[in-house]
């Protein structure tokens, strides 16, 4: 064997190692250190923009490595995509700004549960509306709305394309200014608001008055 072949299966023999990565184990009756990272993550998001908030932080907190925080997350982006779509938060989020834009209806059928992750989703939102907004948020209620109207957005003229971004950029605002009040404003009335006083009217100036299809139109998307 020359000694170039023996150095590349050197270095091949290390790779094969550094590629299988063990999963950590997990005493019985043990939370293990995914489930206690992500408990780390709420207790601090619920008080702490997401920036201030780190790999490190969250590791030591939970009582393992960063190394244990990779091998079960993409970085702290990674873990914030994981627990806000295993809580159902962008699904809420969609729905809910589906319903206050529909203008549809005097009731708000909300469970105890959809409304505390509501509480959450308001504080969220409050402490990085920034970061948000640089994660895409509003180009996905962007896209919410149009699966519900047929409409678009790319379409619209700038004129009804600002509109359309009033109402997304709204929305938002809407939910962090309630997360600053410590979610003190009761939702329901707060959606109740938007939906009958201010949706109507705004959808007819952004779609010039196109029929607006609803939530049926978001089923399976």
């Amino acid at each position: 064997m020359t000694c170039e072949s023996s150095n590349f299966a050197i270095v091949s023999h290390y790779a094969e190692r550094m590629a299988v990565v063990s999963r950590p184990k997990v005493k019985d009756g043990e939370k293990g250190a995914r489930e206690r990272i992500i408990d780390e993550f709420w207790v601090r998001a619920r008080k702490t923009p997401v920036r201030k908030m780190s790999a490190r932080m969250l590791s030591d907190a939970a009582g393992c490595n960063r190394s244990t925080f990779y091998y079960y997350f993409d970085g702290l982006a990674g873990l914030v995509e994981h627990v806000t779509e295993q809580a159902g938060y962008s699904d809420i989020l969609a729905r809910e700004f589906a319903a206050v834009m529909a203008g549809e209806g005097d009731a708000v059928e909300l469970s105890g549960d959809d409304l505390a992750k509501l509480d959450d989703l308001c504080t969220i939102v409050h402490l990085n509306r920034a970061e948000l907004a640089e994660l895409g948020a509003v180009d996905q209620l962007n896209a919410v709305w149009s699966r519900a109207t047929g409409v678009d957005p790319g379409s619209l003229s700038p004129e009804r394309r600002a509109l359309l971004e009033f109402a997304t950029q709204g929305f938002l605002a809407t939910l962090s200014y309630r997360g600053s009040l410590d979610n003190a404003i009761p939702y329901d009335e707060l959606s109740l608001i938007i939906r009958n006083e201010l949706a109507p009217n705004l959808m007819r100036a952004i779609t010039g008055g196109v029929d607006y299809r609803g939530m049926e139109a978001l089923s399976g998307a």
